[in-house]
């Protein structure tokens, strides 16, 4: 009888032998394929080649040219307020409105401005009619001095005569004390009239100056009275709008902004690699540096007028600015420079 362990062992020989099994077959196939695989034959990698073209060059003399971007811009934007405090009645223009030197843009009321200027006409007639006054007063004292002059000698005749007839008993006491006080008296008039005609020429300087005190109050009436009207100071372009008819103004308020057309000009920011090349161009005067602006599909021919003083740490260069030669007409419009 079979012993129950013989069917394990042979299990375990099994499981030993096939790995080599396996083994061998895999180097007997590998020497098989090795002999008997084909001969390729060996080629040369082929050279990339690249299509060219050919143009024929020439030696110019040329300058270097820079692209940049630039804002339309203008140093003459003014800023129009009201000088006086009125009514705003009227606002003939509106943004961006065209408008020539002198052209009418506002009306202020010039209402209370008109009662002013009357008291201030008021106030210079009253002046001149105290320099008349005073001119009548001097010619009236001088007359009047000749006469207490003449009343003061005749005082002191009578006085002479009395004392002379007291010392003979002639007269009492009393008529030589009468005579006494009247020849005072008469003496005190006669030298408040010299000081009266002493006077005169301060009390004159006192009535012209202010005569010419009410004279330039009149003066500054009639200016506010013609600052109700708000003209265009040169011919430009409306900016914007800054109050409202109705509107209560005071000296200082604005009213409009209004830019200059003569005065545009391009700011653009140029690099720093540039900033020596544009210094030595706009250090000789005969030569110009020149651009070609580009604005709503424009072309503007420019020349570089200045740079700026200093540039900003926040910025790579330097803001320069550009002057045109026929403006656009507007402003902060953007600018493509070449």
């Amino acid at each position: 009888m079979a012993s129950p362990s013989q069917p394990h062992r042979a299990t375990h020989r099994f499981i030993w032998i096939l790995p080599l099994v396996i083994i061998f077959l895999s180097i007997a196939g590998f020497y098989w394929l090795k002999v008997n695989r084909a001969d390729t034959p060996f080629s040369a990698p082929e050279m990339q080649r690249w299509n060219v073209q050919a143009q024929q060059v020439e030696w110019i003399t040329a300058q270097a040219e820079t692209d940049v971007f630039g804002q339309v811009t203008s140093h003459g934007l003014a800023t129009l307020t009201s000088a006086v405090t009125a009514e705003l009645l009227q606002l003939n223009v509106n943004e961006g409105q065209g408008v020539s030197e002198h052209t009418l843009l506002a009306q202020l009321d010039k209402d209370d401005l008109l009662l002013q200027l009357r008291q201030r006409q008021a106030d210079y007639e009253a002046a001149q009619a105290r320099i008349a006054a005073e001119q009548v007063r001097y010619d009236a004292d001088r007359q009047a001095l000749a006469l207490d002059e003449e009343l003061l000698q005749i005082q002191q005749r009578k006085l002479r005569r009395l004392e002379d007839l007291s010392q003979r008993n002639l007269s009492s006491q009393e008529q030589l004390d009468t005579a006494r006080i009247a020849q005072q008296q008469q003496a005190l008039a006669v030298n408040s009239r010299r000081m009266a005609l002493a006077d005169h020429p301060n009390r004159l300087r006192q009535a012209e100056a202010e005569q010419v005190r009410t004279q330039a109050l009149k003066d500054q009436a009639e200016r506010d009275l013609i600052r109700t009207e708000i003209r265009a100071p040169f011919t430009g372009r409306v900016a914007e709008r800054l109050a409202s008819v109705g509107e209560r103004l005071r000296p200082g308020d604005p009213i409009l902004s209004l830019y200059d057309l003569s005065n545009l000009e391009v700011k653009a920011l140029l690099p720093s690699s540039s900033l020596a090349r544009f210094r030595q161009q706009l250090a000789n005067p005969e030569q110009k540096v020149l651009a070609h602006a580009y604005i709503d599909g424009q072309a503007f021919t420019l020349h570089l007028d200045r740079l700026a003083a200093d540039s900003h740490n926040s910025r790579t260069g330097i803001e320069a600015y550009f002057r045109f030669q026929d403006a656009p007409g507007f402003q902060n419009l953007v600018a493509r420079l070449h």
